[in-house]
């Protein structure tokens, strides 16, 4: 499921495993800013994962979520359901009153007619920006993973692989997501964008490579 998706369209708050706010959801519109503050959160918590809680607004926002869901994702335990927070709690096997005071304050942010929340500043003005208060309620378990590198092995225009010296280290290439080599398109959107590296850099390497037999 895209990530991004879930907190701009969703609007879903995001829970440590205390089941705090921790960071501005709206950080997902410069995607990294909102990775580089969760990973802070994991490493000084010592934990791997976090929470993301949604309503049925969120859904009806979201083709991912939807999508997702039809694939299963409830059956398959990926995506936790409840008609109310308490039920939610159980089943993600959280405090009750824990889970239901950080919904609560947060909602209540909405009822004020705050334009911005005066924990973290997000946006509740914006589209799609909504209380979570809406059953069915969802849970999301989630951890962050590296889907691309900005470095890698270094190679020459033959694919070889270089030493420290940047000479080339004999019967050695390297081709693909392990190379030294530009593999995203500004700061949008990952997939495919590594697929040109792997085609042109893993033929030069094969041709390369039964050339030098």
């Amino acid at each position: 499921m895209g990530s991004g998706s879930l907190w701009s369209d969703g609007a879903a708050v995001i829970l440590n495993q205390s089941l705090q706010r921790f960071v501005n959801e709206d950080l997902c519109f410069a995607k990294e800013s909102l990775t580089d503050v969760i990973a802070r959160e994991l490493v000084n918590r010592h934990e791997k994962w976090f929470w993301n809680i949604l309503d049925l607004q969120s859904k009806n926002h979201t083709y991912r979520i939807r999508q997702s869901i039809d694939q299963g994702s409830i059956e398959e335990g990926f995506i936790l359901t409840s008609d109310t927070l308490a039920g939610l709690a159980a089943a993600m096997k959280v405090p009750a009153d824990q889970l239901q005071l950080a919904i609560s304050r947060y909602n209540s942010y909405f009822e004020q007619g705050l334009e911005k929340d005066p924990d973290l500043g997000r946006d509740l003005k914006r589209k799609g920006a909504h209380a979570i208060n809406t059953p069915p309620y969802f849970a999301i378990r989630s951890g962050i993973k590296v889907g691309n590198t900005r470095g890698g092995i270094a190679a020459d225009n033959k694919a070889r692989v270089l030493d420290q010296h940047k000479n080339p280290i004999p019967g050695l290439y390297v081709a693909g997501a392990s190379m030294d080599c530009v593999k995203f398109d500004g700061l949008k959107w990952l997939s495919g964008t590594g697929l040109t590296n792997c085609v042109v850099w893993g033929r030069i390497a094969g041709e390369n490579a039964v050339s030098a037999l």
